[in-house]
Parts: C-alpha cells; sequence; structure tokens
C-alpha cells in the first residue's frame, strides 16, 4: 500500500501539461489518450486508497484520498460519499452535510443531473442521526455484522528493495515508474476498437444470460419474497474478527437488493443456499444490475457469467481459466481475453461451485482463494449449495457471505391458499405428509409441487411414499404431468422424450456443461469407445472415397478432352463423357483400396498420445487425400501420379495440421486474416510451389510451370495467413454446422476456381486450348472438393457421421433441433438463443439418475 501512495504523491497534474505540437494531429492524439489512461489510472488508485483506510478505519488517510480524488474529477459521486462516510465517521457530521450540499451543486452545475439514490440515502442517514460504523459502506440500509478487517495485501506490493519501483494500480506484478508511460503511441481507433469490443461482450451476457435465462426463468415461477442473512461462519479465518468488536453478530438479515447487498459488502461475496432456493436466479439479478451500471460507465468492470463445472477439466489457474473460457464461451480472443482479466476488466460471477467434481472442489477453492491473493483488485462472486460448500474444508477468501433463507411456513401457507381449490390436493398433501413439507421449502420445489398436482383431486394426489423418496416422487409426477398437459407430438412419444432427455442429462453431466449446443456434440459424446474408433475410421474413410472419386472424374475428363476437338466437337465431347465414366471406375477402385489402408492405418493409431495423434492425423487425411493419385498414375502415367499424390498429400496434411484436431470436431464458419500467420507459410508455399512447377514443367514445359509454380505458392500463402473462428452468439439450432458448410464452400471457390483456371491457362499456352478445358476442369474439381474438405467440408461430414451413430442408438433424433423445441415446450428444456437449458439443475439430476436405472 505504501507503494500506491507513493505513486499518487508522483502525479501531480495531468501528464505534459505545458507541452504540445499543434502542427502533429498523430502526436496529439497520442497525447490526448495517454493523459485520459494515466488520469484513470490516479483515479483508480485514489479509489483503492480510500477503500483500504475505511477499512482500516484510519479516517483522515480516507479523507485525504477522497479528496485528492475530487480533485481529479470533482463529479464523482463515489468519492463524495466516501468523503462524507470518513467526515461523519470522524466526527464531523455537519461538515459530511455540508460535503453533500456541495456535491449536489457540483454535479448540478456540471451534469445538470441530481446526486444518485445512494448519495441521497447516505445524506439522510447522516442527517437523522442513525449513520454507524456498521452501515458506513455504500446503500446503508444493509447491516454488517462485523467490522472489515484490514486487507491482505500481495507479496508483490509488500516492502521492495528496489525504490524506484512503482506498482500499477492494475496489474499484480510491479513495474518501474517510467513504465506507466506507454511506448508504444495510442491512437484514436485503438480505443474505439476497445470501446468496441467491450460493448460487444455487454451485449453477448445481455442477450444469453439476462434476456436468455433470467427474464425466461421467471415465467410460471412462484414469486415470494426472500431473504438473505449474512453468514459469516462461511467465511476464511482471515476474514474474520476479533471477538473484541461489540457490534459482531452470529449473523443479521440483509436488506436491500442483491446490488446494494453487494456494493455494501465491497464486492467479493459468496451466495449460499439451498438446491433450487434461486442462488443462480439471484446471481443473474446481480448481473443485469451490474450490466446497467457497466453500460452507464465505461470504467466499471464487465459482469461476466462462468459456470465453474468445467474447471476440473483442466484445473488451471483461476486467471488462466477465465481466459480459456472467455474465448471457448464467448469467443473472445485470448489476447483481448488475457488483458481484460490481468487488467479487472471483467467481474467474474462463478457459478455452480457445487458442480466442481468432487475430487476437484478443494482445490477449485485454493485456486479461487489464490485468484483473490494475486488479482486483489478484482471483484468476484461465487455461488454454491450451503451443504456442498460446508463441507468443505477451505474457505472461500471473501469479505462476506450470505445465505439464501427459505421461505416461511406462513408464505408456503399463504401462496398455496391464495391459489384456491385447484391447489385443495395440494395441501392435503402437505398437511399429511411431513417429509413432503420438509423438502417443499425453496420457490423451485414449490413451483414443481403446483405445476405436478395443479388442479387435482384429494383422492388423485395421496401417494404412499417414504419421506427419502419424496424428491424422486415429485420430479416424476412433475415429468408426467407435463408430458400430458402440454402439446403433444406423434412423433415423439413420452418414452422417447424420456430416453433422449435421460442420455442428454448423462452427457452434460459427464462434460461438465450447463449449455447444450448441436454443433457442439464431440466425438466423445459417443455411446462407447467402439463408436469412437468406428467414427475416427469412417471419417477418413469418407475422404479417401469422396477425393478418389473426384480425382478419378477430373482425371477422366481430362484424358477424354485431350483428345482434341479436330474430329469435331461431338466426337470431342463423347470422348470427355467416355473418360469420365472411365475415370470414375479408376478412381472408385482407387479410392476403396486408399480407404482400406488408411483405416486399418486409423484404427492402429487410436491411442496414441494428443501430439503424436495430431501428426498422425494429418498424415492419414494426407495419404487419404493422395490417394487420388493412383488414378492419375493409372491414366496418365507413373510420374505424372507420384508428383501428383506427393503434392496433394503434403498440402492437405499440412492444412488439417493448421486448422484441424483429432477426436474433436472444428467449427470453422467464420475466415479472418493474419499477417504473422501467412509468414510461417514462406517455406510451405517455397517446397510446394517449387515442386508443382517442376512436375508440370517437365511434363508440360516451362511456361507451365511457371504458370503454376507462383500459384500455388500464392495459395499456400493465403492458406496460412486465414485464421478460422466460431461466429459470435449462435440464434438457430446447429447454425455452426450450416456456418462450416457455407464457410467451406465460399472458400473453396475462392481459391479453387483460380487454381483450375491457372492450370487452364498454362496448359492452353503450352499445349492447346481443347486439352485446356479438361484440365482446368480436373484442377478446378479436385481443388474445390479438397479445400472444401479442409474449410470446413470435414467438420459436416464428422457431425453428420456422429448424427447417425446417436440416431441408430435411439438416443437423439434425426431431427434434434425439432425434438429439443418439443422438449422446451413440455417446459424440460429452456431454449436460448441456438442453445438449450435444463430449466434447473435439479431436473437435471433428476433426468441423468432415470438413465442409470434399470
Amino acid at each position: 500500500m505504501e507503494h500506491l501512495e507513493q505513486a499518487i504523491a508522483l502525479y501531480q497534474k495531468e501528464f505534459l501539461s505545458n507541452f504540445a505540437l499543434s502542427e502533429c494531429d498523430r502526436f496529439e492524439d497520442w497525447l490526448a489518450c495517454t493523459r485520459e489512461h494515466l488520469h484513470q489510472q490516479a483515479v483508480e488508485v485514489c479509489t483503492q486508497l480510500t477503500t483500504h483506510f475505511e477499512h482500516q478505519q484510519k479516517w483522515n488517510r480516507a479523507k485525504f484520498y477522497a479528496k485528492r480524488q475530487l480533485e481529479l474529477e470533482p463529479w464523482n459521486e463515489g468519492a463524495h460519499q466516501a468523503l462524507m462516510r470518513a467526515l461523519v465517521m470522524d466526527g464531523q457530521r455537519n461538515a459530511a452535510l455540508i460535503q453533500y450540499d456541495r456535491c449536489r451543486q457540483i454535479l448540478s452545475a456540471e451534469l445538470e443531473v441530481e446526486p444518485e439514490y445512494a448519495t441521497i440515502a447516505l445524506y439522510e442517514q447522516i442527517q437523522n442521526g442513525y449513520f454507524s460504523p456498521i452501515n458506513r459502506l455504500p446503500f446503508l440500509s444493509i447491516e454488517q455484522p462485523d467490522a472489515i478487517p484490514s486487507l491482505q495485501i500481495p507479496a508483490q506490493l509488500q516492502a521492495s528493495e528496489e525504490p524506484d519501483l512503482v506498482p500499477s494500480p492494475i496489474h499484480s506484478e510491479p513495474v518501474h515508474s517510467a513504465t506507466l508511460i506507454s511506448n508504444e503511441p495510442i491512437h484514436q481507433s485503438s480505443i474505439r476498437q476497445s470501446s468496441k469490443d467491450r460493448n460487444r461482450m455487454i451485449q453477448k451476457v445481455q442477450s444469453f444470460w439476462i434476456k436468455g435465462v433470467f427474464e425466461r426463468s421467471l415465467y410460471e415461477s412462484v414469486l415470494i419474497d426472500l431473504e438473505l442473512e449474512e453468514h459469516p461462519a462461511a467465511l476464511a479465518s482471515s476474514w474474520t474478527v476479533e471477538a473484541q468488536s461489540p457490534l459482531s453478530e452470529p449473523s443479521q438479515q440483509c436488506k436491500g437488493t442483491i446490488l446494494e447487498v453487494y456494493d455494501a459488502l465491497v464486492g467479493t461475496l459468496l451466495i449460499l443456499g439451498a438446491p433450487g432456493s434461486g442462488k443462480t436466479t439471484l446471481l443473474l439479478e446481480l448481473a443485469r444490475s451490474l450490466i446497467e451500471r457497466a453500460e452507464q460507465d465505461p470504467n466499471q468492470p464487465i459482469p461476466v457469467v462462468f459456470h465453474l463445472a468445467s474447471w476440473s477439466i483442466q484445473s488451471l489457474p483461476i486467471d488462466q481459466w477465465l481466459v480459456e473460457e472467455l474465448h471457448d464461451r464467448y469467443q473472445v480472443p485470448r489476447r483481448l481475453a488475457q488483458v481484460w482479466v490481468n487488467e479487472a476488466q471483467v467481474l467474474p460471477l462463478l457459478d455452480g461451485l457445487d458442480e466442481v467434481a468432487r475430487s476437484h472442489r478443494e482445490s477449485c477453492v485454493e485456486a479461487i482463494n489464490e485468484f483473490c491473493k494475486q488479482s486483489w483488485l478484482s471483484n468476484l462472486v461465487v455461488c454454491s449449495r450451503d451443504a456442498d460448500y460446508e463441507a468443505l474444508t477451505t474457505c472461500l477468501q471473501v469479505q462476506a457471505a450470505v445465505m439464501i433463507q427459505s421461505p416461511t411456513i406462513e408464505q408456503i401457507d399463504a401462496y398455496f391458499s391464495s391459489c384456491g381449490e385447484k391447489l385443495a390436493g395440494v395441501r392435503s398433501l402437505l398437511q399429511h405428509h411431513s417429509g413432503l413439507r420438509d423438502l417443499v421449502n425453496t420457490p423451485l420445489m414449490i413451483n414443481i409441487l403446483t405445476l405436478a398436482y395443479h388442479g387435482q383431486s384429494i383422492e388423485d394426489v395421496s401417494p404412499d411414499v417414504a419421506p427419502e423418496h419424496w424428491q424422486h416422487t415429485l420430479f416424476t409426477a412433475y415429468v408426467q404431468r407435463m408430458l400430458t398437459r402440454r402439446s403433444s407430438n406423434p412423433a415423439y412419444p413420452p418414452e422417447r422424450i424420456l430416453t433422449g432427455l435421460s442420455w442428454l442429462a448423462r452427457a452434460l453431466k459427464q462434460h461438465a456443461q450447463s449449455t447444450f449446443l448441436i454443433e457442439r456434440i464431440q466425438p466423445s459424446w459417443l455411446i462407447s469407445e467402439a463408436q469412437q474408433r468406428l467414427l475416427a475410421i469412417s471419417e477418413i474413410v469418407v475422404v479417401a472415397l469422396l477425393l478418389g472419386l473426384v480425382g478419378g472424374l477430373g482425371v477422366g475428363i481430362h484424358a477424354g478432352l485431350a483428345t482434341g476437338w479436330n474430329s469435331g466437337m461431338t466426337i470431342w465431347l463423347q470422348h470427355g463423357l467416355r473418360g469420365m465414366l472411365t475415370g470414375l471406375g479408376v478412381g472408385s477402385i482407387a479410392a476403396i483400396g486408399t480407404s482400406a489402408i488408411v483405416g486399418w492405418l486409423t484404427a492402429i493409431q487410436m491411442n496414441t498420445k494428443y501430439q503424436q495423434q495430431r501428426i498422425w492425423y494429418a498424415a492419414r487425411l494426407g495419404l487419404a487425400a493422395g490417394g487420388q493419385g493412383i488414378s492419375v498414375g493409372i491414366m496418365l502415367g507413373l510420374e505424372f501420379g507420384l508428383g501428383d499424390m506427393l503434392i496433394t498429400g503434403f498440402g492437405v496434411g499440412l492444412t488439417a495440421w493448421r486448422f484441424l484436431c483429432p477426436s474433436q470436431i472444428t467449427l470453422l464458419e467464420a475466415w479472418g486474416w493474419s499477417w504473422k500467420q501467412m509468414h510461417r507459410g514462406i517455406v510451405p508455399g517455397i517446397v510446394l510451389g517449387a515442386s508443382s512447377a517442376i512436375m508440370n514443367g517437365l511434363v508440360y514445359g516451362a511456361m507451365y510451370g511457371a504458370i503454376i509454380g507462383p500459384i500455388v505458392f500464392l495459395l499456400t500463402l493465403i492458406g496460412f495467413g486465414l485464421t478460422s473462428s466460431e461466429i459470435e452468439t449462435k440464434i438457430l439450432p446447429n447454425q455452426g454446422i450450416r456456418r462450416s458448410g457455407r464457410s467451406a464452400l465460399q472458400m473453396s471457390l475462392f481459391m479453387g476456381i483460380p487454381f483450375g483456371i491457372a492450370h487452364a491457362v498454362g496448359y492452353g499456352l503450352t499445349l492447346d486450348w481443347a486439352g485446356a478445358i479438361g484440365n482446368g476442369l480436373s484442377a478446378g474439381l479436385v481443388g474445390c472438393t479438397t479445400l472444401w474438405l479442409m474449410c470446413g467440408g470435414l467438420t459436416c461430414i464428422q457431425h453428420l457421421i456422429i448424427r447417425v451413430f446417436l440416431w441408430k442408438a435411439g438416443v437423439a433424433p434425426w431431427n434434434y433441433a425439432e425434438f429439443l423445441d418439443h422438449a422446451a415446450e413440455q417446459m424440460f428444456l429452456q431454449k436460448v438463443g441456438g442453445g438449450y437449458l435444463f430449466v434447473h439443475r435439479l431436473l437435471l439430476d433428476h433426468f441423468a439418475i432415470a438413465a442409470l436405472e434399470p
């Protein structure tokens, strides 16, 4: 903390305040951006120092840095609030009231606005004389039982042996004071791009989580106002307070909205509750409020929801895991995601700590605690089931924990009484079955009970159930009721719906996922290892057959049309047709032989390590594609066949290694460009271009080789310079696969047609134009097919094969999107954009267990 004080002491006025180059617009842009960057850093440091000294109850220091912040930004209401709190806690009540008047006058004069609600509420509490240390933080209707201890400062900010090191208020690593000023020019375009990226991320979270999940989750839900209660026993010992404080109590009720609770408890919060109590809904309500705040203030972090269930897959440090999740779930480029995480521009809302695999849960808590230490300027919120959290031996090191209180018996009775005779049977059940009454203590279970037995008589809802089986019975009744209550579809009888949803629930749990996208089905989702092995063989066989047939067809057309049109156009076309049929026959034989060999190689190389798998995968695809050279060799000569086999096989293998992964379907939906990646293609381009030039030059002539060589070199550079990605938001089911197929077609035509034209021109200039047409058609056909496969077509083939296997197994209907939409109508799933969620994790668990039952 001393280093932060030293840093802000160095900032006396704006950067280069008396210096300007009016005739250099680029310098003025850089200067303006740099000044703003340093100004915002200074404001952030003042905020952190003020908050720190408030926690330390060092009111003079808190006042000093609050005033310093107001010197930088007189309109900053947060600084006005901090100064008012520090003044009243230092016994200067009148000064605090005067400060409010100053704040109101400044806002009116500068911005023509009134103070926000939090400032007014703070003023009224000071004026009425009931402001106290318990509620000294913003939104004072929240009561906080324990005084907040001093912050834990990371080791990087402890005393340093080098006095000239000043820590950045953003990064955890110390940096030299001179490096606070970037040597690279900051342009207005980069500022605009940063704002664009930020707004795009906000829209993603808002579209998916708020509009898609939160607002729809209120549909047909039970609206009972639940209370929050502080739960200090859930905190790590470093955040507990000595018994000397007379204000500490075991727990106190929290008043106000979840945003007010979050603000009052300094921004690092643990939300606990029973299954179905509304933890995720509460988290999304907080996300909605924080999104509104982030939209209004660009200095506020972006609230982003993350599912902790996927953490156990690789067990990365939390900062690295956040980067990977931003990249995988939200399609944020890794470099940008790293910047956001490092600079605390993302506020992680971590849902489902209890969904982390039990064997990894303790490690996950330790990773979160380490993240809190290293990234101490970052706020975060964590959700967990109370029972699973209390079973841990390690506690989260957050400043506060709240427990969602169950509805009272009076609230439950009042709700069911308000529903009249339609729930008379339910009221009778609750009166006669204490086990059921104990279970129905959350909004979810009240809702499930209501929907399962709505409108049924007392006689119809009086099952004889043991107390421990009530949850299973209740969900079974809900499922059966939804199957009969909602619109039915003859194509999907109840047994088929139950089988499909049971498999889906089990697959989601096994792969630590909550949102299901059809295009994200991977080979590991197949029911058995035998199917996975068959898939790997099948995709290679399909590639070999397709390219073998196309290669044979192309070389047949070339051989037929190369006879020339001296005998007339009719005879010339007949020769072309005869050659095409001959080529198909030869290509079929070559394709079958190649697919058999490559399929056998695939079967024996399935259990190698990942890096070896990747190399072998590229090699197998290259060999499968090179098999078309057999047709060329048979029909045009051995030297043609060998050359075509080597060049095509090497090119396809290189492309597969560049874009595809073994045992994984890679969506290639959108294409971009990277000059850096293009440079890596220079050596492969020279090799392929020179090989093509030499081979075609020796056979057809130097002119032909001189044309084809540069074209192949250029196409290789383009192939390396291209970068693939997924589209940002899935709006329709299976949109990723359709987009991959469309993108593959566009890329194949974009590069395949010029490739065919180059061959035609080279042949025509060297030999004759009659054969040039056949040669161009042959090269273009083979080139377009090969490029279609490598640029997304193979993804479509893999997905199609997997869907066939799942359809044959009876777990995924062929029209899968229609089936999932029907399940959403039955209120088993919730459709969000192009994905699907189970309406609640308890329902997912119910279907997953049902899948294991005989």
